[in-house]
């Protein structure tokens, strides 16, 4: 009989079952056995755990999730992501899972189920006691044991996405973790003993893994910390970890030390909203490894922490990366929509900002900083003496760039703000930043010759409109001289509208901030819109921003308006992203299969 796929190649039909949602992929998977071949390794490449039985994560579905697993390797080796972002937590017995209508192990009264579990422990140990004690806990789903032996045995995730959770002990994982590089070693060992007839043990993320971690609370380090011991840890991306105040001078706190010098070769790091002491944030820099780490993005969290390290230190920090490292953020918290600042006026005159130079990176191709942090302290007399200080402060900004510079971004461009002044008492804008950056762009050929894209980001709120037009003529100056700019506009939270109805996006990662990761939960991660302008897109630049300027101020929490008055960037990944409503489709056709 005449099919309608007899006509379609079946890279076709891959492609277009690829961009299909979970409910539908499980939906084809039913269809016919050409369709099952082709949608099912779509439908598991991802998976999603999310929490539906009051922040106990997917248990619903997680003992027939694991059972399939634990009993055909074929689908765990499909699985290429997997996300947990409501956190997890352990459950002492079956019958408090029963009380939520969670789904039991598959055929649990049967010997063969049984058989499969108590085989699945004691490849994670050898030792027959804990593996009768992990058994135990297995049987009874406890969620962290489940999950840990879930996680170890998906030999080709790539993609780690957790949020840990408050006040929940998950040692067996970070175990598993820390772990996983002599458990890789010995499974290479076991596969060249061919006399050897026991079977090889488990060995988690034997492949190059991106991780994202998050805590709805300031994080515990230990969870941080683990993921430094993977073999092939590629990227880490983590949001609102710190050292505990009561624990910060115990040695035993300082879980990096163990790791030892230049032992981790992670490539990319982002550590947001990040309180971690001094000695903790040298020990992690330190066990990377020059030349493999190429990209390094940290916020400091809020003044309160009070004991997180300071940027300076940050940056003696990463003396042994200055040949190598290409890409640099340094930026504090976010919170509201406005920028905290690194300290309080109360401390300033003890812990004066020091002036910071990038000069010293030869390698460095992309820098996102503050100019407050370019200048430090050396604003309020500079400001208030003679012209000839004042041109010493506005060189001083382009002589503390890197040669190998090609994209700089410019994060808050406002006042300096100086605690225990007024900011509207110094033209900080006018008369120094906006001449610096004429004067970047005049030494580009000499002092950057690679610079190729400056992107500003200013609160409109804190911005004459002169000074808004003397910004559009330095961008029509440097697309001239072949540097493209980008004028991003944030959302003030100073203007008086019900905050509530103001548009807020997810706070993407990355150097663009176009790298997804699951939302942080209680909206931390929550930004006001941004809104983007590219100089070279505009004919009239100047009245473009007067009118988004306007608008903002005009048309704050009207979303209709913004659309058509709005560039958004899509390099940037600024738009919100979207939240499904589809339940997780692998675990409905598996509960499916089951019965």
């Amino acid at each position: 009989m005449w099919h309608p796929f007899d006509n379609i190649s079946e890279e076709l039909v891959d492609a277009i079952v690829g961009l299909c949602n979970r409910r539908t992929l499980a939906n084809l998977c039913r269809v016919s056995k050409q369709l099952n071949r082709i949608a099912t390794p779509h439908l598991y490449a991802n998976i999603t755990l999310n929490s539906d039985i009051g922040g106990e994560g997917a248990l619903r579905h997680l003992r027939p999730l694991a059972h399939r697993f634990f009993a055909d390797p074929s689908f765990a080796a499909l699985v290429e992501s997997i996300a947990l972002p409501e956190g997890w937590g352990g459950c002492e017995s079956a019958p408090r899972l029963d009380n939520f209508k969670v789904k039991p192990w598959p055929r649990i009264e049967t010997p063969q189920t049984e058989q499969l579990l108590e085989r699945i422990c004691r490849e994670y140990y050898d030792d027959e006691t804990k593996a009768l004690r992990m058994y135990i806990k297995l049987y009874a789903a406890d969620a962290d044991v489940i999950i840990t032996l879930l996680v170890a045995n998906l030999p080709n995730l790539e993609r780690l996405d957790l949020e840990f959770g408050e006040f929940r002990d998950h040692k067996l994982f970070c175990e598993m973790i820390k772990g996983s590089a002599g458990r890789l070693e010995a499974k290479k060992a076991a596969s060249l003993d061919l006399t050897e007839s026991s079977s090889s043990p488990t060995a988690p993320l034997p492949k190059p893994v991106d991780v994202f971690i998050r805590d709805s609370d300031a994080g515990d380090v230990e969870y941080l910390a683990s993921f430094f011991h993977l073999t092939d840890l590629r990227s880490m991306y983590a949001f609102k970890f710190g050292d505990d105040d009561e624990n910060s001078n115990m040695m035993e706190r300082n879980l990096f030390a163990v790791l030892g010098l230049r032992s981790c070769g992670v490539q990319y790091i982002e550590l947001r909203a990040s309180s971690l002491a001094t000695h903790t944030l040298r020990d992690l820099i330190e066990a990377t490894i020059p030349g493999k780490l190429n990209a390094f993005l940290y916020e400091r969290a809020c003044s309160l922490t009070s004991r997180s390290a300071e940027l300076p230190f940050l940056m003696r920090c990463l003396e042994d990366h200055q040949d190598h490292l290409e890409t640099l953020a340094l930026g504090y918290e976010e919170i509201e929509g406005c920028m905290v600042f690194e300290h309080t006026w109360w401390e300033f005159f003890d812990r004066r900002p020091a002036a910071m130079s990038f000069t010293s990176f030869k390698s460095l191709r992309r820098l996102r900083v503050a100019p407050e942090m370019i200048w430090g302290y050396t604003h309020d007399e500079c400001t208030v003496q003679f012209e000839e200080d004042i041109m010493l402060t506005i060189d001083m900004f382009w002589k503390a760039l890197p040669a190998s510079l090609e994209e700089l971004w410019l994060t808050r461009s406002q006042h300096h703000w100086i605690p225990g002044f007024k900011s509207h008492d110094l033209g900080i804008i006018p008369n120094i930043l906006i001449p610096a950056l004429h004067r970047l762009v005049e030494e580009s050929s000499k002092a950057c010759p690679h610079l190729r894209s400056i992107r500003i980001e200013l609160p409109p709120n804190h911005w004459e409109v002169l000074w808004l037009d003397l910004l559009a003529e330095f961008c029509h100056d440097a697309e001239r001289r072949g540097i493209h700019c980008t004028v991003i506009l944030l959302q003030p939270r100073e203007v008086n509208y019900d905050y509530r109805s103001i548009e807020t996006v997810e706070r993407g990662w990355g150097w663009n901030e176009d790298v997804e990761w699951s939302e942080v939960s209680m909206n931390a991660n929550k930004i006001w819109r941004k809104h983007v302008i590219h100089a070279a897109k505009e004919n009239d630049l100047k009245g473009k921003m007067r009118a988004l300027q306007n608008s903002i101020f005009g048309c704050v929490g009207d979303k209709s308006s913004s659309p058509e008055e709005t560039d958004i960037n899509d390099d940037l990944s600024l738009s919100e992203q979207s939240d499904s409503d589809d339940e997780l489709s692998p675990l409905e056709q598996i509960d499916s299969d089951a019965s």
